[in-house]
């Protein structure tokens, strides 16, 4: 099939601006943002994630990750602050780290979660977990659910319980 691609047109004329910051304002009144990402081979995305978070505008974008992407993450986004999930050598999140995760929460205004964290058995459970928490550090905030942790999703089971009101996926 042969079709003509539509001529690039460029971003509109008129992008949102983002609101003037406060004079006083500081990187601890602009919100925080947790990821909860990256594992070996995809700590790009991580970094991703953190770095765009900081342009749109959070003070502070928290990655939590595995421990052992931790180098590669602070070299791609030097302005995330990390909370290292398990041991430097540990490649990929694990069930077990859901009570880590939710203490990095407390005090975030907003949570992404999936941007290359792969596929295993541990990580889904991670996600569910995470995605099913009545927590309040998590279960009040917006959520994102983008990349691998769609993987992890039985949508009909969450939005049965109402767990995906505020998540965007």
């Amino acid at each position: 099939m042969n079709r003509a691609a539509a001529p690039h047109t460029g971003p509109p004329a008129e992008l949102p601006a983002l609101a003037a910051r406060p004079r006083d304002a500081h990187k601890g009144s602009m919100g925080r943002v947790l990821l909860v990402a990256g594992a070996r081979g995809m700590a790009g995305a991580a970094a991703l994630a953190a770095n765009a978070a900081l342009r749109a505008g959070a003070g502070h974008a928290v990655a939590a990750v595995p421990g052992g992407v931790a180098g590669e993450i602070t070299v791609l986004a030097p302005c995330a602050v990390l909370c290292l999930l398990g041991p430097p050598g540990r490649d990929r999140v694990q069930a077990t780290d859901l009570d880590a995760v939710l203490t990095a929460a407390a005090g975030a205004r907003a949570l992404a979660v999936g941007p290359g964290l792969g596929r295993d058995a541990g990580t889904v459970e991670l996600v569910r977990g995470l995605l099913r928490s009545a927590d309040l550090r998590v279960a009040a905030i917006p959520r994102v659910v983008d990349a691998d942790a769609l993987h992890a999703l039985d949508l009909a089971e969450l939005a049965a319980a109402g767990l995906l009101a505020g998540a965007v996926l």
